[in-house]
């Protein structure tokens, strides 16, 4: 409310013309009335509903500089061991997570096929291997991953990443296959 009189700013303002009676007759014109006004409003912009506000994630921050945030809690089940294969789903961004700001760069979600590989070995970048090896099947979480657990100074994705890139995904723990 930023008009006078607890009117909003954005209101139309139509003078209203009124005799001073216990009834209130509204009339249409000043000839009519003992010239009274009183004022009514019409909000020139419809409010927006409600909404409800989310929550931003808590991260939390590993010795090794990667954040990461539960979205979805896992099953329950065992996490993964070095060694064993796993599935997993993700997104992956560049400059934050799906914001108008952000760049995605891949996403095993959009060609519809989970990621297959081994966990902890090295075939995937080491802020994957720190996360998966803490996951439960089921589990989903926003990770961000600092350019040393990345791909540090090399660009990658044919140019996608630059070098020195912070990377932002968000990846489940499919299955653990073997």
């Amino acid at each position: 409310w930023a008009g006078e009189n607890g009117v909003p700013a954005d209101a139309q303002i139509t003078p209203v013309y009124t005799k001073p009676t216990d009834t209130q007759t509204v009339y249409d014109t000043p000839a009519d009335a003992y010239n009274y006004p009183t004022y009514t409003y019409t909000p020139t912009t419809t409010p927006a509903p409600a909404v409800q506000q989310q929550q931003e994630p808590t991260f939390i921050t590993l010795p090794s500089g990667l954040q990461y945030s539960i979205m979805q809690a896992g099953g329950g089940g065992a996490k993964p061991l070095r060694g064993q294969t796993v599935t997993s789903h993700y997104t992956g961004w560049l400059y934050g997570f799906g914001t108008p700001e952000s760049v995605k760069f891949d996403s095993s979600l959009d060609r519809g096929q989970p990621f297959s590989f081994t966990a902890g070995v090295g075939q995937v970048i080491k802020g994957w291997d720190e996360t998966i090896l803490d996951m439960t099947v089921g589990e989903v979480r926003m990770i961000i991953v600092p350019p040393q657990l990345g791909y540090g100074a090399r660009a990658s994705g044919s140019g996608k990443i630059p070098p020195n890139s912070t990377l932002y995904f968000i990846m489940s723990l499919v299955s653990i296959v073997g």
